[in-house]
């Protein structure tokens, strides 16, 4: 069994943008690079965990997105950064009836989280998550995962609640960059 590093996409590989996303892949910035080389030296796996609403409210097909992930992955500076990626396209509100459902891989679910580590027999006590928002923290935690991480950043806020609001539902450590999560305890 090996151990992963999961990483959220918006708010982690750049700012967070409400929509379209998947539109916007492109290069992570130099510090996101640098910290994604940093994690792949550590763990045997890298995978994104992403809900991507833009599918759901048909601002992009599902297969134009899956063209797209596999492009962005493709890319000369990612290859062999990242093993996988998990693309939950579902919505409780979604236009397109296929994708509107309450899934068990939409976060806080956990289930993208745990359909990876059973594809690549993962060991999720020794695995970290690198998320931007409480919901990040929340599948994590409720996945198993034995660190948890978010950037500091405004999505950490999306509920308006104060952090403190959390202690003791959600476990998390604030990291202002990647590489952060190897050396803080």
């Amino acid at each position: 069994m090996g151990s992963a590093c999961f990483l959220d996409l918006d708010g982690v590989f750049w700012p967070n943008n409400p929509s379209n996303s998947l539109f916007k892949l492109s290069k992570p910035s130099f510090e996101v690079l640098n910290g994604l080389e940093e994690l792949r030296r550590h763990f045997s796996y890298v995978a994104i965990v992403t809900n991507q609403t833009s599918i759901a409210r048909q601002e992009i097909g599902f297969r134009t997105a899956i063209r797209t992930v596999e492009k962005f992955l493709s890319q000369k500076h990612l290859v062999g950064l990242i093993d996988c990626i998990f693309v939950c396209p579902h919505h409780l509100n979604a236009k397109r009836f296929r994708f509107r459902k309450n899934c068990d891989c939409r976060k806080p679910n956990p289930g993208g989280i745990l359909n990876i580590a059973k594809k690549y027999d993962i060991n999720l006590e020794s695995s970290i998550f690198i998320g931007d928002r409480i919901t990040d923290a929340e599948a994590a935690s409720r996945a198993g995962v034995g660190k948890v991480f978010l950037l500091y950043n405004d999505s950490v806020f999306e509920r308006n609640l104060p952090l403190s609001a959390f202690e003791g539902l959600v476990r998390f450590k604030l990291i202002r960059r990647l590489e952060e999560a190897l050396t803080t305890q």
